[in-house]
């Protein structure tokens, strides 16, 4: 009985190795591919003779080939207004093809070989905004903050978008603060005085009503009945799993120290219990500020449709992998569903993240989705053992900080 409770032990340990984050929800695509059908970032340099067909083609919408040859333009005329207009047509078939580190790059140098100040000044300010997405929103606010002080003519303009960086960020005060500027400019442009004038409006009116979670609340109630942050926060699941799981482990943890088997007391709260105790204590903090993201995206994105206008050229989710799953025998499909059960029910309880991109346990189900039992063995473990402190001193690290594994790599 003893040999069995031990293996059970270490099969939740090599289970725990398995590790998930938790995602948060990103709308700067979102922002993005709305500000394309905005008047204001039209090409600003006058039309190019020499770009006609590039021109024709990106009429039809068929705008990476129109960003191919709108590059050839720019080879042939390295400087002037053929290349001005011709360079800043290519990021716009870029950013609309969904190229938005490419477009960055033409227009970041774009805005310091132009010879026309209002081309300078109109691709630096869609580069900046460009940066929301692929750096952070405090790189774009700082290259828009960096953009007025080089043009004070246009601060009006800026402001108003860096009120909506404030927005897509979580930072109303700054927000505000912005559009106030833009409603009380001097020099007062119809088209962003108006809608400065609605969206301070509406927050002020509507801000207080969003449904908020207190992250602190959340996880005070978790340290004190396991799962009940959660619920707070809006999870029933997660939260009714976690009371579950805290509830077993806690049996698990107690039962034998009755019976004065203290190692075995000690081991399994010292590697089971405390890990997932206190990772619902700080999952129940980031599910309350998942759920006020959730909730200030939804106002963001009906301020967007209002004040902006309807999405265009949403760019298309990464294609899947074209390889065929090939095994779905009996063992595959069971382990198959066994990993999918730890991921959304226990993984979920857990706090630490999986230091690669994918995580071990989405590594696990797409070896066994396509290779033999045997080989996929194999592969998770070597896998598992690569996933280590040691592991960042030996792999590159994408944007988000997780390690990039050549294998089924995203």
């Amino acid at each position: 009985m003893r040999n069995i409770t031990i293996a059970k032990l270490l099969l939740l340990i090599f289970t725990c190795a398995l590790a998930d984050g938790i995602e948060n929800e990103n709308i700067t695509l979102d922002f993005l591919s709305r500000i394309q059908s905005i008047p204001a970032f039209e090409n600003p340099a006058p039309m190019s003779s020499k770009a006609s067909f590039s021109d024709y083609i990106f009429d039809i919408e068929l705008y990476e080939d129109a960003a191919d040859e709108y590059d050839r333009v720019t080879k042939m005329f390295e400087m002037g207004e053929h290349y001005e207009y011709a360079a800043y047509q290519k990021a716009l078939g870029l950013m609309k093809s969904g190229k938005y580190d490419k477009a960055a790059e033409t227009l970041s140098k774009l805005g310091y070989t132009a010879l026309d100040s209002g081309v300078t000044y109109r691709a630096r300010l869609l580069h900046g905004l460009i940066e929301c997405r692929l750096k952070s929103i405090d790189h774009a606010i700082y290259l828009l903050t960096d953009l007025e002080a080089d043009f004070p003519d246009y601060s009006s303009e800026i402001r108003f978008w860096r009120g909506w960086l404030g927005i897509l960020s979580l930072q109303p005060e700054q927000a505000l603060a912005d559009f106030e500027y833009v409603m009380n400019s001097s020099v007062r442009n119809p088209f962003y005085s108006a809608r400065a004038y609605g969206i301070k409006r509406w927050i002020d009116i509507h801000g207080k009503e969003l449904d908020n979670r207190s992250p602190k609340l959340a996880s005070w109630l978790s340290g004190v009945i396991p799962g009940t942050g959660m619920i707070y926060a809006g999870n029933i699941k997660s939260g009714t799993y976690s009371f579950i799981l805290n509830s077993v482990l806690g049996y698990a943890t107690f039962a034998p120290l009755v019976k004065e088997r203290y190692a075995q007391s000690a081991f399994t709260f010292l590697f089971l219990w405390s890990r997932y105790y206190l990772g619902g204590i700080t999952n129940s903090e980031l599910i309350a500020k998942k759920f006020n993201r959730y909730e200030w995206d939804n106002a963001t994105k009906l301020l967007m449709e209002t004040f902006i206008g309807p999405a265009n050229n949403l760019s298309s989710p990464p294609r899947e992998s074209s390889q065929e799953q090939q095994w779905l025998n009996g063992a595959s499909v069971g382990i198959m569903w066994a990993l999918n059960l730890y991921q959304k029910n226990i993984t979920t309880q857990d706090a630490q993240e999986c230091q690669f991109n994918p995580s071990c346990s989405e590594f696990a189900i797409r070896s066994f989705s396509y290779h033999n039992p045997l080989k996929a063995t194999l592969m998770t473990s070597d896998r598992l053992l690569r996933c280590n402190p040691f592991a960042y001193n030996q792999y590159p690290i994408d944007s988000k900080g997780y390690l990039i594994d050549k294998e089924w790599a995203p």
